[in-house]
């Protein structure tokens, strides 16, 4: 035996040595599965392609380590079914919504009128945008239901302009405009706005110098794109999330293999699921990833076997992890924001096939590795859809259902023997009776202050 080998094999330790309590079985105990001769073809392949990778994967420590022989079939629908839930992330970078606000504020302002060869004064940005404009007239001559121009920027008969005020501005279809980067003429937005900003520069700079920057931001980073987005989980899944855990230089890839990264198997047998952004224009291609983590909150009642109490489960919490992007990094707040809207879609499904009276969707308050929790990222995406309430210096005391592990040993240095806790997530380990499809339990933890989310 070779000295790595020898070191790694004297340096382990068993699930045994955890174990604070006794329960019966998992919930999810009838939902744990391996292929038999009379498995039908999707579950050999399934399984094929589970075993495979495992083998693959873990080739240097196969004979070191205790495991168990199995995986749970769970899905976007709860247990018993692999599936997805599949929808589509609208992803518009908030800059667009301040870009539009500096827009409104140009076409209100009086003081941008420019001369007009056939026109006389006229005020370039509301001419410009004015199939998007009310238009209220304040030339003499004009009462009444003639005062106002709707869509249409004032002449009169002789194809002069009218002195004017701006009554009202369709934002919705002005933001449209600038998410598309087109005028409503169809032509592009950047070049004729580029044009009409140069001939009041000074006057637009002077006032509105704290647009600056969002105009230089709008002009290469803005972004607007449908992303589609699922969430869920099936037996193949796992090994192309693997592939994108280290093209983004995730802790749960091959270069951790043997600390942090261990036991990212674990999603093969827990309760959580994937929330997988891809690439508009290869659907195959993973882009994003978060783990959603399925709570209940844990009861105060204290009971024999069950020393930490029992979980309510009247009410479900859905809170996803830290959020990993391969592509259009400069747009992670939104992508946050489009998470939760597609989590807050899917709710409902999820309620239903638990049986929880209401879904809550959290977020977390804090991160061991990302600059910003969350919460955080969520809060910087300034978008109007959702609504806050904070739970600080509560700390909800939530947990998992219990579940199997597949690794009974683990490597002594760094290995967990849950999926990463990149939110500080806990771990408590239950012995099971004999006849149960594993000896041992482990269930996640999670002590805390959190964010209630709401999504209008």
């Amino acid at each position: 035996m070779c000295y790595p080998c020898w070191e790694r094999k004297g340096s382990k330790h068993h699930i045994c040595e955890h174990t604070t309590c006794e329960i019966k079985r998992s919930v999810l105990d009838e939902h744990y599965w391996r292929s038999s001769p009379n498995s039908n073809a999707s579950d050999k392949a399934a399984w094929a392609a589970h075993r495979d990778f495992f083998k693959q994967f873990y080739a240097f420590c196969l004979g070191d380590y205790e495991f168990n022989d199995f995986i749970l079939r769970k899905g976007a629908l709860g247990y018993g079914e692999y599936g997805w839930f599949d929808t589509t992330a609208k992803i518009s970078t908030s800059i667009n919504t301040e870009f539009s606000d500096f827009v409104a504020g140009l076409i209100r302002d009086d003081n941008l009128f420019v001369t007009h060869k056939l026109y006389g004064q006229v005020q370039p940005f509301a001419e410009a945008f004015q199939k998007h404009t009310v238009f209220q007239i304040t030339s003499e001559g004009y009462e009444d239901e003639d005062k106002q121009s709707m869509w249409r920027y004032p002449l009169n008969d002789k194809k002069k302009a009218l002195s004017f005020y701006v009554d009202y501005i369709a934002r919705d279809q002005l933001l449209k405009c600038i998410e598309e980067r087109k005028m409503p003429d169809g032509s592009a937005l950047i070049k004729k706005l580029s044009r009409l900003i140069r001939t009041n520069k000074d006057l637009i700079w002077e006032k509105y110098s704290h647009y600056r920057r969002v105009w230089n931001a709008y002009k290469t980073n803005a972004i607007t794109l449908k992303v589609p987005m699922r969430i869920g989980y099936d037996a193949t899944v796992h090994k192309k999330v693997v592939s994108f855990n280290e093209e983004v230089g995730s802790c749960q890839g091959r270069d951790y293999s043997e600390t942090l990264g261990f036991n990212h198997i674990s999603m093969q047998t827990n309760p959580h699921l994937y929330l997988l952004f891809y690439d508009p224009k290869n659907e195959q291609r993973i882009i994003g990833r978060a783990v959603v983590r399925l709570w209940y909150k844990r009861t105060t009642i204290i009971d024999k076997p069950h020393k930490d109490g029992w979980l309510d489960k009247s009410a479900l919490y859905v809170m996803p992890s830290r959020l990993y992007l391969s592509k259009y990094t400069h747009a992670k707040n939104d992508f946050y924001a489009a998470m939760f809207k597609g989590l807050n879609e899917w709710l409902p499904k999820i309620k239903q096939s638990l049986g929880a009276k209401e879904a809550i969707l959290c977020a977390y308050k804090s991160s061991r590795h990302d600059n910003a929790s969350v919460y955080q990222y969520l809060q910087e995406a300034n978008d109007k859809a959702f609504t806050y309430a904070n739970t600080d210096g509560s700390g909800e005391q939530l947990a998992s259902d219990w579940y199997y592990p597949i690794w009974k040993e683990i490597p002594s240095e760094e290995a967990t023997w849950c999926y990463y806790a990149d939110e500080y997530q806990g771990e408590q380990f239950a012995d099971c009776e004999p006849s149960t499809v594993s000896r041992y339990a482990l269930r996640e933890t999670y002590n805390g202050n959190l964010a209630y989310i709401g999504v209008n």
